[in-house]
């Protein structure tokens, strides 16, 4: 077992993600038309795991950034969802056309360079969402998920501030 070097990075997987949206300033909706996502995964030992995780992160990204809500009870704290039928999570149906790219890098802090494949699938999927609202409408959300009311009410904000 090799130790740890502190000059080397403990989590050194990288990625990127560009997203197309089209914002519908009457109803808040927001439809993402294209994501475009690299991930460095080191080697890529098994290079459909690793599309298929792109794919997989991108959806999760997508219901957290967009839809997947929380309710809870002000005095108890309690969730007041009790199923996810009322949830918001994305289906297939939701999932946008994705172009996804490998980037292999060597690390000889990894075993065969290979790195993984999980969080960091997903973790830039709301940013790049957020930031391609922001060119589609000209407005910045710091409050997730971006759901149509939420929408709405800063473009009637926007107006009025006008």
């Amino acid at each position: 077992s090799r130790a740890p070097n502190p000059s080397s990075p403990m989590f050194s997987t990288f990625g990127a993600q560009a997203v197309e949206v089209e914002v519908d300033i009457e109803t808040g909706q927001v439809d993402i038309l294209k994501v475009t996502a690299a991930n460095d995964f080191g080697r890529a030992i098994n290079p459909k795991l690793c599309i298929s995780q792109i794919y997989g992160g991108i959806g999760f990204g997508l219901g957290y950034a967009l839809s997947e809500e929380g309710l809870y009870d002000p005095k108890t704290g309690k969730l007041l969802i009790r199923d996810l039928v009322g949830y918001g999570m994305p289906t297939s149906l939701d999932i946008p056309r994705i172009e996804a790219f490998l980037t292999e890098t060597e690390d000889p802090y990894f075993a065969y360079s290979a790195k993984g494949a999980g969080e960091n699938t997903n973790a830039p999927t709301p940013a790049a969402i957020r930031n391609a609202i922001y060119h589609a409408i000209g407005i910045w959300f710091n409050d997730l998920p971006i759901t149509p009311d939420k929408v709405i009410r800063a473009i009637r904000k926007k107006r009025e501030e006008r």
